[in-house]
């Protein structure tokens, strides 16, 4: 079988995130999820996350909120321009203002999690938030 062939291809995936064709992507975070970050101290500073299979980022933005340097992978290119369009929207409107899409690389290189004052800042030092004139 050659790497391309079968329902497992980059195409057949990116097919079904650009289709919308994505019954797994359900837009919550799992309730089993949750309670088990809820039920731990928190993450270590610097702890790391892998979200393997992150699909649309949904999963890994929240755990860059529980305090994790999240990492996400995904086969399906779609699928990572959907997740980097969530923290696209998620950066914005924790700053309030347009954010340029560069921010979005540079958030991931955050250690200790994603924070709002430290996205504040990193924008102000990058000039990546925009807004009106």
């Amino acid at each position: 079988m050659s790497e391309e062939s079968g329902s497992h291809s980059r195409s057949h995936w990116d097919e079904r995130y650009r289709s919308g064709h994505t019954p797994w992507d359900t837009g919550i975070t799992p309730p089993e999820v949750r309670r088990f970050w809820q039920e731990r101290k928190p993450a270590a500073a610097g702890a790391f996350a892998l979200d393997i299979g992150c699909g649309t980022g949904l999963n890994t933005l929240f755990l860059a909120k529980q305090g994790l340097f999240a990492i996400g992978f995904d086969h399906s290119g779609q699928a990572l321009c959907l997740a980097h369009d969530r923290l696209l929207a998620w950066l914005e409107g924790e700053l309030g203002a347009p954010v340029l899409s560069g921010a979005v690389a540079d958030a991931l290189r955050v250690g200790g999690g994603v924070s709002a004052q430290g996205l504040r800042d990193l924008a102000a030092v990058r000039g990546y938030v925009g807004g009106p004139s």
